[in-house]
């Protein structure tokens, strides 16, 4: 009886070990981790463009301000070239030449400020892609994480009602067979017992048990260990 119940034992130790793993790896985890890992890389992709569309907002106010002030003089520069008041025609030459320069200026501000503003849109559109990737990050990682939380909650579960049948088995056992269960549990990598399999095998070495030896363990009290991995052996009584 003691045997069987030390065979049971560690059944519910290897389940209990299963279970702990299974709650470790489960797939959605790694999942988790690696949308997690996306996400925040995009969030830092969305910071800098951000960033960068500030700056870029900061120079195209700055160009058209300089635009409006040089639109301003070629206005002026304008009025005063052509209303009269100047005659001598070194000075109308001057003012031909700041007036050119003024609008030569005025061209280059206007094409910076073209260029500043393709660029503003380029990242405006990027900022919104990766508004919309994150969206979509957000969303299947709070349903994997759903997910993920209702099969650890079911492990979980078993796992407990594993631990309580564990416990309450322990209980039943002759503290002599669970001293020795424990002091050979390490040796034998947690399966100290042997199970023999219908076709006579060992489950822990699966070499073949002698037919003499099968008899003995299903018939008689005693210790009946595997003579190829020196496992204690289990018989299950044939119903």
């Amino acid at each position: 009886m003691n045997i069987e119940m030390l065979y049971l034992l560690q059944e519910l130790e290897a389940r209990e070990t299963k279970i702990q793993k299974q709650i470790k790896r489960l797939p959605q985890l790694s999942q988790l981790r690696l949308i997690k890992e996306k996400y925040e890389t995009g969030q830092k992709n969305l910071a800098e463009k951000n960033d960068c569309l500030k700056e870029t907002a900061r120079r195209l106010k700055k160009l058209k301000n300089q635009a409006v002030d040089l639109e301003a003089k070629e206005k002026e520069l304008t009025g005063v070239l052509y209303d009269g008041s100047v005659q001598n025609p070194k000075e109308l030459e001057n003012l031909q030449q700041k007036l050119d320069d003024a609008k030569e200026q005025n061209d280059i501000l206007s094409n910076e400020i073209i260029t500043l503003m393709v660029e503003k849109d380029d990242l405006e559109n990027e900022a919104k892609e990766i508004s919309a990737a994150l969206k979509v990050m957000y969303n299947e990682f709070n349903q994997l994480k759903g997910q993920y939380s209702r099969i650890k909650i079911e492990l979980e579960q078993e796992l407990t009602a594993v631990i309580e049948d564990k416990n309450k088995l322990i209980t039943q056992i002759d503290q002599k067979w669970l001293s020795w269960f424990k002091e050979q549990r390490e040796k034998y990598a947690g399966t100290p017992v042997g199970k023999i399999t219908e076709s006579h095998f060992c489950s822990g070495c699966r070499t073949v048990v002698p037919t003499a030896v099968v008899r003995q363990a299903r018939f008689q009290n005693g210790d009946i260990f595997c003579e190829q991995c020196g496992r204690l052996l289990f018989a299950p009584k044939i119903s």
